[in-house]
């Protein structure tokens, strides 16, 4: 019997998503938020997938040492050479959270874009519908 490591909270906002983008269709920022939540639970599961590669390295240090200790050559460099892709794969892992981590600094800045971009065109609106439109044009030159 398989673990099911999707809780259910995550499941019910999956549906709840899907069922208020079928009735008023998606937005925007739906995707933005929806992206940004999957980056951050992304960057979450290399986080843990991390510690526990450094986990099984230092268990594997401790066992080189007790094999260096009882001079066992062929364990050793079978041990080696695991500890080796072990590392390799720690690097790939540390490189996909850095990129992970890249991806979402740049959403997160688009988003304050965004923000920006609504608001200075909110206060045009604004000012406009207050008849201060040459003041404007006086301002933005």
């Amino acid at each position: 019997m398989t673990v099911c490591h999707v809780s259910v909270v995550e499941t019910l906002s999956e549906s709840w998503l899907r069922i208020v983008g079928m009735m008023r269709g998606l937005r925007p920022d739906d995707d933005m938020r929806r992206a940004t939540m999957l980056l951050t639970k992304s960057i979450e599961a290399t986080s843990s997938i991390k510690h526990c590669i450094r986990a099984e390295l230092a268990e594997m240090s401790c066992c080189a040492r007790s094999l260096r200790q009882k001079h066992v050559k062929s364990d050793m460099v079978a041990l080696l050479t695991s500890s080796k892709h072990k590392r390799l794969r720690l690097q790939q892992t540390v490189r996909k959270r850095m990129a992970l981590e890249q991806l979402l600094e740049t959403l997160q800045s688009t988003l304050l874009n965004q923000q920006v971009m609504s608001s200075v065109k909110h206060t045009s609106d604004v000012l406009k519908s207050m008849g201060l439109e040459h003041q404007l044009s006086s301002i933005e030159a």
